[in-house]
């Protein structure tokens, strides 16, 4: 038992038990480097593109496309990585994404890294990107606290604007996000 335990290797961190996606190394003038997630609706890789640099390339499962994905490319925003371009490639959708560094909000309050004071700080900081982007008609539509970034007292919110969406569904989930800061627990199931 115990040479076979040996043998035994942890699953790559960052990549869940979902499937991969075949992808070909080019997608229109994208280059695709290396996965770096993968859920149940999209895998993402990092990328290059000769005019925007590095990228992030959320690559949308066949039949997982979600409805109302809009072709919106985010203006510059401090608080935001933002949204490239939408587009399809070798029978994929692709959506081009800022590449953004740092550590997900959800790894510091789940491991207990940061004090909630700080966490505050850092959601009051997101929140204050939301309200701009709310005035301005868009909205995140799938926010998790994974979305908020961390990275030398920079705060960027990533996957801004690929859905419709209205800011009583941002807002909801912005709120627990705050509950969970504050008591170091998710939010119950309801409440």
């Amino acid at each position: 038992f115990e040479s076979a335990l040996q043998t035994l290797r942890p699953a790559p961190s960052g990549i869940s038990a979902f499937p991969p996606l075949e992808v070909p190394q080019k997608l229109g003038e994208y280059e695709v480097r290396w996965e770096m997630a993968r859920s149940e609706r999209n895998v993402v890789f990092r990328g290059h593109h000769p005019r925007h640099g590095e990228v992030s390339l959320k690559i949308c499962r066949p039949g997982m496309v979600p409805g109302g994905l809009k072709c919106r490319v985010n203006e510059p925003h401090p608080g935001l990585a933002r949204v490239l371009e939408v587009f399809e490639a070798a029978g994929l959708t692709v959506v081009s994404l800022e590449f953004a560094e740092g550590e997900p909000l959800s790894k510091l309050v789940g491991g207990h890294k940061i004090a909630p004071r700080a966490a505050f700080e850092i959601l009051e900081r997101a929140g204050r990107t939301m309200m701009e982007l709310h005035a301005k008609g868009i909205f995140h539509g799938s926010l998790h606290a994974s979305d908020i970034l961390v990275q030398k007292g920079a705060v960027r919110i990533k996957d801004y604007g690929g859905l419709e969406g209205i800011a009583s569904g941002d807002l909801r989930v912005f709120a627990e996000i705050l509950y969970e800061a504050a008591a170091g627990v998710p939010p119950l199931p309801g409440v």
